[in-house]
């Protein structure tokens, strides 16, 4: 059993409620697993505690982190609070690309996205792109000779729930 002293409790509820306020609801995906273990010792800076305590104030059910999953003080799972530059439009990827190979290039972003739709709604932000998949992109146009002066035409900070390989 472990004894937490009234100071270090204040402590860690004023940290869980200033992250958990800049934590947007709307931001975490669902299939995002999410943390409820109050006892372990890495909660005030883990993005699964911190997003736990916003989904539960909204969500009955989704999926988790068990608290076996602690073991020596140490949790696979454990996902450092850290923010990331999302973005989406892509105007701005084809400023040095010639008219000619523009639909081949649209095709090579529309063919990694998915599907046409996807590409629309990363282009006008109903999604964003992670910092993974913004590298992916650049990285067709770089091959191809339009790397220079390219970039995504808005981006955004918000915390990282990209899910580690």
């Amino acid at each position: 059993m472990h004894v937490i002293s009234k100071q270090n409790i204040n402590q860690l509820i004023n940290l869980t409620t200033m992250i958990s306020n800049c934590l947007v609801f709307k931001e975490i995906p669902r299939t995002f697993m999410l943390c409820f273990n109050g006892e372990c010792a890495m909660r005030e800076n883990c993005l699964r505690f911190q997003a736990g305590i916003q989904a539960s104030r909204q969500w009955d059910w989704g999926t988790a982190v068990f608290p076996s999953a602690l073991k020596d003080g140490q949790c696979p799972y454990y996902r450092k609070v850290e923010e990331v530059q999302l973005a989406y439009g892509f105007h701005g990827l084809y400023i040095n690309v010639p008219r000619y190979e523009r639909s081949m290039m649209r095709k090579m972003v529309t063919d990694y996205i998915g599907s046409v739709g996807g590409y629309y709604r990363y282009h006008y932000g109903e999604r964003l792109l992670t910092p993974k998949q913004q590298q992916t992109i650049l990285r067709f146009f770089t091959s191809r000779g339009y790397g220079e002066g390219i970039f995504f035409d808005h981006y955004e900070t918000a915390y990282n729930f990209e899910e580690h390989e």
